[in-house]
């Protein structure tokens, strides 16, 4: 705090923070007295002069006062930002309560003044207030414990899709942790928090955390959240397909979060949520299972030039999704990870898909360290054959000799030739 009290003080800020006192450059604006030249009657001397003067000081006068407005609203924004920039690092939550208190605009106990607009200003008093008292632990209000409840209940109601994405896993785990759970009027003991982090998890995936629950009690680590956290989403990242339909937030049953704009919902609950299509509820908002971005491309299509047109390979008598599909994150093979060309590729090639779609593309999913040490192994014995070059391997690095093609020879374009992309 004295490190932002002393910047506001470079600034010539600190006092319009602190105490809505008028800046420096308001000060200098001074207002005639009308008193000091009073009005003459009809007809006596100097009659017309004295009123053309009357009339250019109240002018002046009025200019000093909407400058005194404008000058007062654009420091407070000036405050506004520098604090809210802190506070979207820092706390989530804390910049979410700014966004939504501190908008000049929306502010029911400000009086509107004629001729001024107060849209596009931020009251920075307020800002600053928000962050001495979140700093220094001032009584909170029932308004306060009421809506990081509301945030808990949210989380709770809305459930994460069967197959979401991990990224929204962990936003939500993110946001339980840092921005819920310490700020509960009754917080969480640490094995109630790790069994409702793993109940967290989708449905579908209910078996998983059960097994996860008993694991992690024999070893432990049940109170250990990083741990926890870091099962789930590798439990999450193996279950990922697509994406699920949107819900809805219900505004009329969290009253206490009925004003929140999208960005401060989804800052304060950790959940997904988008405005609402056509036909639903006015007002609500949309939980998207595809982590606040719209699902890509109904339906499938042709990712590379050798895939089918429902976007996956015929390989060993199975159709596979294609590696350049950017709907969903890739488990990439050891054999594909140890090459990087080949993974570079993929890369650029699901990046190129996913602009075309207008969506995020999905994450390369690393082998395990074992998968690579049991791929390296298995190809320095000689066992890889074909490209990697085993005793009978005749493809590049083979030390051995050719195997002999019976039959004929395939086309190019066969599809068990054309395998995978890249």
């Amino acid at each position: 705090m004295r490190t932002m009290d002393n910047l506001l003080a470079e600034n010539g800020l600190l006092a319009l923070a602190k105490t809505g006192a008028a800046p420096a450059r308001v000060e200098s604006l001074i207002d005639m007295d009308m008193d000091e030249i009073p009005e003459l009657s009809p007809g006596a001397a100097g009659y017309e002069s004295r009123r053309a003067l009357r009339a250019q000081y109240k002018m002046k006068n009025a200019q000093n006062d909407k400058q005194r407005v404008r000058f007062c609203c654009e420091d407070a924004t000036k405050i506004y930002t520098m604090l809210y920039k802190c506070a979207e690092v820092a706390n989530k939550t804390l910049a979410a309560g700014m966004l939504c208190r501190c908008n000049m605009a929306t502010q029911e106990e400000r009086e509107p003044i004629p001729g001024h607009s107060f849209e596009g200003h931020w009251d920075g008093r307020m800002a600053y207030r928000l962050l001495y008292n979140k700093l220094f632990a001032c009584a909170r209000s029932e308004a306060d414990k009421a809506l990081y409840l509301a945030a808990l209940e949210v989380q709770e109601k809305h459930h994460l899709p069967d197959h979401c994405p991990v990224s929204m896993f962990e936003e939500k785990a993110y946001t339980f942790q840092h921005n819920i759970a310490p700020h509960l009027a009754r917080p969480f003991a640490p094995e109630d928090a790790a069994h409702y982090i793993i109940k967290m998890m989708p449905k579908c995936l209910k078996e998983s955390g059960r097994a996860l629950r008993e694991r992690l009690i024999e070893r432990d680590q049940l109170t250990d959240l990083q741990i926890v956290v870091s099962h789930c989403v590798v439990i999450v990242a193996e279950d990922q397909l697509t994406a699920a339909s949107a819900t809805l937030f219900n505004a009329l049953s969290f009253p206490c979060l009925a004003n929140e704009t999208l960005d401060s919902l989804r800052a304060l609950t950790g959940v997904a949520f988008e405005y609402a299509t056509s036909g639903a509820a006015s007002g609500a908002y949309g939980y998207s299972g595809t982590g606040g971005r719209p699902a890509g491309g109904a339906g499938s299509r042709q990712w590379c030039p050798t895939c089918s047109h429902a976007g996956t390979h015929h390989i060993g008598g199975a159709d596979r999704p294609c590696f350049l599909d950017p709907r969903q994150p890739v488990n990439v093979p050891a054999s594909v990870w140890a090459n990087q060309t080949r993974v570079d590729a993929m890369t650029k090639g699901r990046e190129a898909n996913a602009r075309d779609l207008g969506i995020m593309a999905g994450k390369l999913i690393p082998p395990s360290a074992d998968a690579i040490k049991r791929y390296e192994e298995y190809a320095k014995d000689g066992k890889g054959g074909g490209k990697g070059g085993g005793r009978r391997g005749g493809g590049r690095g083979g030390g051995g000799r050719p195997r002999r093609r019976r039959g004929r020879a395939r086309r190019r374009d066969h599809p068990r030739v054309a395998g995978q992309p890249c």
